[in-house]
């Protein structure tokens, strides 16, 4: 709170000489945490929505099918969200370090995801019936997936013993909501896909599941769900832009 009153009195210093036609210079650790800490937020509200959209464009690209794309990228960004507003409620504070927390959380529990749905497709398309190619894909990915998971998350841990604050406390975030958010993922993305009834990227027209109404409505309005999915994402991303750092 001090370095934010010291620097919001340096900026009105600026104006004022500004307006005086005079160019004032500042220096010193406050000025340059400050710089910073704009920067910390410049990641928040510019790079981690552009990650995300581009993310699910590539997504959707790769797998040929908005709903898995969506599918797949939705409990990423649960995860990323949940692990800075996890972080924001333990009250540590963000910077440079500590802020690539959020994409990094996004971009291990996607590309994890990626294996499990790209597998269930390779099924479903093989004729394999959604319900059992869910099950199988799962089976047959999982294993490797906590393996991958468990020594990423080792990985990170390892910065738990550094001696510099903000190196620590990403290790042991990111370790943390790997070790947490892949297991949970494949759980959910499992139960999603055995909903769907028809081969992905056909909207799912065959459909009995529960998910006819919302894969035939997805496939009329594919430029309304992708805008819709857009927001709901911007609005979650621009909630963890107002965290203070």
């Amino acid at each position: 709170d001090q370095r934010k009153e010291l620097v919001a009195g340096w900026r009105q210093l600026q104006l004022e000489a500004k307006g005086l036609d005079i160019e004032l210079v500042g220096a010193g650790h406050p000025l340059l945490a400050a710089a910073l800490d704009e920067e910390a937020k410049l990641v928040d509200q510019v790079f981690s929505p552009a990650l995300v959209v581009a993310a699910l464009g590539m997504a959707t690209l790769f797998l040929r099918s908005l709903l898995l794309g969506l599918l797949t990228i939705l409990p990423a960004v649960v995860a990323s969200s949940g692990t800075r507003a996890i972080l924001s409620a333990m009250d540590w504070s963000s910077n440079l370090i500590l802020i690539t927390t959020g994409p990094l959380v996004l971009v291990l529990v996607l590309a994890s995801l990626l294996h499990l749905v790209a597998r269930f497709k390779r099924l479903v398309e093989a004729g394999t019936s959604p319900p059992f190619a869910a099950q199988l894909a799962r089976r047959q990915v999982l294993p490797a997936a906590l393996f991958a998971g468990a020594s990423t998350a080792l990985g990170f841990g390892v910065f738990a013993i550094s001696d510099i604050e903000s190196i620590r406390r990403l290790g042991i975030a990111v370790a943390l909501a790997v070790a947490v958010a892949i297991p949970a993922a494949y759980f959910w993305v499992g139960w999603a896909l055995a909903g769907i009834r028809s081969a992905p990227g056909n909207a799912a027209s065959t459909s009995t599941g529960p998910w006819r109404r919302w894969a035939l409505g997805s496939r009329r309005h594919r430029v309304r769900v992708v805008i819709l999915s857009m927001s709901v994402a911007g609005l979650g991303l621009f909630g963890l832009s107002t965290l203070e750092y």
